[in-house]
């Protein structure tokens, strides 16, 4: 399976350097920054080529846009672009002008007009969670949600040891950690957002949940890391999204637990059209090389 990915890959690189979401779309940061972790190993144009593309999009404040069309940076994003570019070429002064871009990003949930929505959301009990608690938003200005706060976390934590440290960072980092602790779902695992929303308990998600735990791994003994790891690896078995098992087989990885995930279970679920998603395609191929040793989001 990872050398029809790393095929998929190569053969759908577009000229400017980039990859889209889609063989022949607009060049994406996201789908690049996957890629190139995907592809990391191999010493080929096409990385020097990807290379380019994503250091010649970062803005002077830091960040990267999603895309060609947006102007705005995002955190999520760049959190991925940045954590790309460290894994494959080490730390580059590029990587604190990110750093300090994310770390402006961090922000709490908005109130006023969000008071309302929070109390009707989380029903006649009022909030079953700390709103006071910061991470990152999707959108500027909007509330903290599990996934952009843990590409964030995972960015931040993987350079803390090589650049120096914003005297905000370690509150930063810790307070992020907390909300993610505080939204987790009653038996183990991470919903999106919450994890009560109308008066009902929400059930965890893969995706979040291993993204979620690969962000907290530095408290893999935690009861609440190994109740999430224990709904992750009884679930991923069965587990028909590809997406779902190749983030749930990098999570499963990183804590050394032991696994039934192979490269044959990705052939196996695999429809026959799989490889038109890039992000996918490289998120599988990461996922492959996990299985045989090198994990990139192994901190």
């Amino acid at each position: 399976m990872n050398t029809a990915c790393q095929n998929f890959l190569f053969a759908n690189q577009n000229p400017d350097g980039g990859w889209g979401y889609c063989p022949r779309k607009e060049s994406t940061i996201e789908a690049t920054a996957y890629a190139l972790l995907a592809l990391m190993r191999e010493a080929d144009g096409a990385l020097k080529r990807g290379l380019q593309f994503l250091t010649s999009r970062q803005q002077a404040g830091g960040g990267w846009p999603i895309s060609g069309y947006d102007t705005e940076p995002a955190a999520w994003v760049s959190a991925l672009a940045a954590f790309s570019l460290f894994r494959i070429e080490g730390i580059k002064p590029a990587l604190k002008h990110a750093a300090t871009f994310i770390l402006n990003s961090f922000g709490r949930m908005p109130f006023g007009q969000w008071d309302r929505l929070i109390n009707f959301v989380s029903g006649s009990k009022g909030s079953l969670f700390n709103t006071k608690l910061g991470g990152w938003c999707w959108n500027p200005g909007t509330a903290p949600w599990v996934e952009p706060t843990c590409y964030a976390l995972i960015f931040l934590k993987a350079i803390r040891s090589h650049i120096p440290q914003d005297p905000r960072s370690a509150g930063i980092i810790q307070e992020a950690e907390m909300m993610l602790y505080d939204r987790i779902c009653r038996q183990g695992g991470w919903n999106y957002g919450n994890s009560h929303v109308l008066g009902e308990d929400l059930h965890p998600y893969p995706l979040t949940t291993a993204l979620a735990l690969i962000a907290l791994q530095d408290f893999k003994t935690k009861p609440e890391n190994r109740r999430s790891l224990e709904y992750l690896k009884q679930g991923l078995p069965a587990e028909k999204s590809l997406l779902n098992l190749a983030w749930g087989c990098i999570a499963v990885d990183i804590y050394h637990e032991k696994s039934e995930l192979s490269n044959q279970q990705f052939a196996n679920s695999a429809p026959a059209d799989f490889l038109n998603n890039i992000k996918t395609a490289a998120i599988i191929q990461i996922a492959s090389q996990s299985i045989e040793g090198e994990n990139p989001f192994r901190l």
